[in-house]
């Protein structure tokens, strides 16, 4: 939704969406601390912020009256109610796709059901081994057992080589790039945490970090745990002869470890399949192009979209020369939200975001053999054709991200301040009042919603007209 002009909000509504999220039980000092930082984050997150709301307030009550003082500060209550509602609006683990519910939807042969059903659901992790080489195009859906064991050979050969490979190269000595990457693949490999292990044990990667120092038991866990993650990227940076290994795709890794956990080939195969050909562009390995072409391309494009569907921000983040270079959000792109998210909310995300792209890739084709015409993204005719590939998901999930944080962004005072409100990766951690982000299941709706107006745009936005986006309160994409 939009904020408008006052009165579009009615304070009864406000409190009826405030009473109906469905958080955790609060005592009520701490009910009532978590709506004031959600009112914070709605006005702004910061002093200016609250003094931008209240004179915005007295305007209202000036022009309208009790009424329209009321009816604005129902509007700040509705925004509130309904960022604490999106807070939680997840992803429920009861809800994903069990391995049997994978099989079921393979069995009928309906690859758009099974698509449809990972978008919105997302896997449980015992389906994962076998839905996501599927997701990435890796194998093809209902395999047969014969040829399922034969790419499962052909991908522990293939393993088993270049790891060869890259340690006759290391051993030589000739080649200085395979010397240099073996040394930091290892020292990243002993910085990657097991995940898996820190949530069944109950505890944050951060916290389960401190515990491997301190028991013996977890610190042999990890080891072993980093031997693999280091046979892994050695096979993957000696696959890549252009671009290699660079550090952050370690972050990208660690997930296909859990995902496939007995299978250190399958995870490498899949992970290639991020890295150079997801179901649709971008792939992860641009972002790591030695000449930033790949980098930059991604967040250009985020940039076209915010300054199409957020033009008020837009302004001011190019006030603040924070756009259109948009760097604040370079981390997050490279590792695609590793860092902002647990390891099953990334296993989630990742796994959503593939099956939409998947059904995306399959409405392309079908345009492309019936010959008719690609939906616009805001480009023009000599751009698309019915060829066309269709853009991923993951860069309306930034831009959703981003657009969550749109009131603390407005407050900001100049670019290093914008690039702090996304640099520290642990404050959600460490900050139950104010997330960062919003639940998973509103991140994607949101994400959804911005690439539908972005595709099939209004005739309000056709003509130019976004007066509606010129308010100083909160967008929800």
């Amino acid at each position: 939704s939009r904020c408008g002009a006052p009165g579009a909000a009615p304070l009864a509504g406000a409190l009826a969406a405030a009473s109906m999220a469905p958080m955790p039980p609060f005592e009520p000092p701490a009910l009532l601390k978590r709506l004031a930082a959600s009112a914070s984050a709605v006005t702004g997150g910061s002093r200016d912020g609250a003094k931008r709301a209240l004179s915005q307030l007295a305007v209202a009550a000036a022009v309208g009256g009790l009424a329209g003082g009321a009816a604005y500060a129902g509007m700040v209550a509705y925004e509130s109610g309904m960022r604490l509602y999106e807070e939680q609006d997840t992803l429920p683990a009861s809800g994903a796709l069990t391995l049997a519910d994978w099989e079921a939807l393979e069995a009928g042969g309906d690859e758009r059901a099974a698509l449809r059903a990972a978008a919105y659901r997302g896997l449980a992790q015992p389906a994962r081994a076998r839905a996501w080489p599927i997701l990435l195009g890796v194998a093809p859906p209902r395999a047969s057992a014969a040829a399922a064991g034969t790419l499962e050979k052909r991908q522990a050969e293939l393993y088993r080589e270049l790891l060869v490979t890259r340690q006759v190269q290391v051993k030589s000595g000739d080649d200085s790039r395979a010397t240099t990457e073996a040394r930091i693949i290892r020292l990243d490999a002993a910085r990657t945490r097991d995940g898996a292990r820190a949530a069944a044990l109950g505890l944050s990667e951060e916290a389960y970090g401190e515990r491997i120092d301190t028991d013996a038991e977890e610190a042999a866990h990890h080891s072993a745990f980093s031997a693999r993650v280091e046979r892994v990227l050695t096979a993957y940076a000696a696959s890549d002869a252009e671009t290699g290994y660079c550090q952050g795709m370690s972050d990208l890794l660690s997930p296909f470890l859990a995902a496939l956990p007995d299978d250190e080939a399958g995870a490498l195969a899949c992970f290639r399949a991020l890295m150079c050909s997801p179901p649709a562009p971008p792939a992860a390995r641009d972002g790591f192009a030695t000449n930033g072409a790949g980098m930059r391309a991604m967040l250009g494009r985020l940039n076209e979209i915010l300054a199409r569907l957020d033009p008020h921000l837009h302004r001011a983040l190019l006030a603040k020369g924070a756009c259109p270079e948009c760097l604040f959000a370079f981390r997050m792109a490279l590792v695609h939200l590793r860092r902002e998210l647990s390891l099953e909310g990334t296993c989630r995300l990742w796994e959503c975001v593939w099956a939409h792209d998947r059904l995306s890739a399959l409405d392309a084709q079908e345009r492309a053999d019936s010959g008719s015409p690609a939906p616009r993204a805001d480009r023009s005719p000599e751009e698309l054709d019915a060829t066309t590939a269709p853009e991923s998901l993951f860069v309306y999930v930034l831009a959703a991200v981003i657009v969550w944080r749109r009131g603390e962004l407005l407050d900001a005072e100049g670019s290093d301040e914008v690039v702090r409100l996304f640099g520290d990766a642990s404050r959600r951690e460490r900050d139950a009042v104010l997330p960062q982000l919003p639940g998973l299941g509103a991140l994607l709706k949101r994400a959804k919603r911005l690439q539908q107006r972005m595709l099939a745009p209004t005739a309000e936005e056709d003509r130019g007209d976004s007066s509606d986006s010129d308010n100083d309160m909160c967008y929800s994409g």
